[in-house]
């Protein structure tokens, strides 16, 4: 039974918002991204966004994760090739405006960086992997708690006296 609503748990946003924050929240604001619109630091999942969007940098650039004055002002959206009505998914970006206040790591000025929108959605996919798994280990925990106290108490009534007259 818990296996089986961890697994479904992911299907119903009020669960996810509940055992996986950090992701729903990314994964709202990477839609509302994929939507044309851009995201800044007061909108829903920019925080969130933001963190994976830094993390990536710094790996890709080779910054020391001791850095930590990297900051992101604004999030958006580019593809710049399209089939159709439908953007190219190797085309599709997820920009930003990057800064540093003391280590100077991207200029004066800040610069902007990028990611393609599928490796920050696999980033974003990865938030909720663990989170679900330790809740279907929760529930499992409970369940198997709630058996072994049930068993114990239906064995105690068994071989209670008042219960031979029955």
């Amino acid at each position: 039974m818990a296996a089986l609503f961890g697994e479904h748990a992911e299907e119903i946003p009020a669960v996810v918002k509940v055992i996986a924050p950090a992701y729903y929240h990314a994964n709202n604001g990477l839609k509302h991204l994929i939507s044309g619109a851009s995201l800044a630091k007061h909108d829903e999942g920019f925080r969130e966004l933001s963190e994976l969007l830094s993390r990536d940098f710094k790996e890709r650039n080779h910054v020391p994760e001791h850095i930590k004055d990297i900051t992101l002002d604004k999030i958006w959206y580019e593809c710049d090739q399209w089939r159709g009505n439908q953007p190219i998914p190797s085309s599709e970006l997820a920009v930003f405006s990057i800064s540093t206040t003391v280590t100077k790591v991207v200029g004066p000025g800040g610069t902007n960086g990028f990611c393609h929108i599928e490796k920050l959605r696999g980033h974003v996919e990865e938030l909720k992997g663990a989170n679900i798994l330790y809740f279907c280990f929760g529930m499992f925990f409970v369940g198997t708690v709630v058996e072994i106290v049930a068993f114990f108490i239906e064995s105690k009534e068994s071989h209670h006296p008042s219960a031979a007259h029955k």
